[in-house]
């Protein structure tokens, strides 16, 4: 019985860093597609407001202060998310009791989502190369950032995350 708990958690612990962080990446594009174009729905916004003549002058300065720090808190946000997420990969690889047999299937299956990885990467470049983007887009300097180098990204965290899941002492 014991046996065979341990041998399902072994399987289960299997392809789970792959999985993880194939979702981190969907989760990450989510998130810098939806803070640019938020970006751009909020200017957008902030010029009617601003040539509005019903709106009080402290309104107005409110909506011109968030269009103004709107890109820098957005980008730290998304700075912070990333680093955020990739600390809970690591920990909750280390919390899967995994067989280091698998180790190399998880490096083949990271090539996959490596490829994977620079679809979107030159997917989110393609959506911010759009004209009505591209100027929005250049407003948040780390997310550009990411995305350019986000093949180099996606290896330091898929190899720790392998790391972390396959080489710790069995206790």
């Amino acid at each position: 019985m014991v046996r065979k708990k341990r041998e399902n958690m072994i399987l289960s612990g299997r392809g789970q860093a792959v999985f993880d962080i194939l979702i981190f990446l969907i989760v990450i594009t989510v998130l810098a597609v939806s803070f640019v174009i938020g970006y751009k729905v909020y200017g957008d916004m902030n010029a009617e407001i601003q040539a509005d003549t019903t709106m009080s002058n402290e309104s107005k300065a409110f909506s011109a202060n968030i269009n103004t720090e709107y890109p820098n808190f957005m980008d730290t946000a998304f700075l912070l998310a990333l680093v955020l997420f990739w600390v809970l990969l690591l920990v909750s690889s280390f919390m899967i009791d995994s067989h280091p047999v698998f180790f190399i299937v998880t490096i083949i299956l990271l090539f996959f989502v490596f490829m994977i990885g620079m679809v979107m990467a030159n997917t989110y470049q393609d959506i911010m190369s759009d004209s009505d983007l591209s100027a929005t887009a250049n407003q948040f300097p780390t997310i550009t950032w990411v995305y350019s180098n986000l093949l180099i990204i996606l290896i330091a965290i898929g190899f720790s995350t392998a790391l972390v899941l396959y080489a710790k002492n069995k206790l």
